[in-house]
């Protein structure tokens, strides 16, 4: 079961992205990470929070700890982990 996921805030997401930039129609791909990251944002600094304070665990088939790493280091985000390691979704 899912806590939280990027998914669930698109449209709120998409609409801030909107209102903020003028665009109208259609989104370019870019765009559109851009607006996966307004709405993975709050999970990614929980996530940042939790690798920084070492609450991550430490089973290997579930935590990528390379890229805890890179967390903590500020090398990537936690969105990036995010999205690049829970498909957008906190479980």
């Amino acid at each position: 079961m899912a806590i939280d996921r990027a998914d669930w805030h698109w449209d709120s997401a998409e609409k801030a992205f909107r209102e903020r930039t003028g665009k109208q129609g259609e989104l370019t791909e870019e765009q559109q990470d851009e607006v996966w990251r307004y709405a993975a944002d709050h999970i990614g600094l929980f996530l940042r929070w939790i690798i920084d304070n070492g609450y991550e665990g430490t089973d290997e088939e579930i935590v990528d700890q390379e890229e805890c790493d890179l967390v903590r280091r500020g090398e990537i985000s936690g969105v990036d982990y995010l999205m690049n390691n829970c498909d957008g979704k906190f479980w």
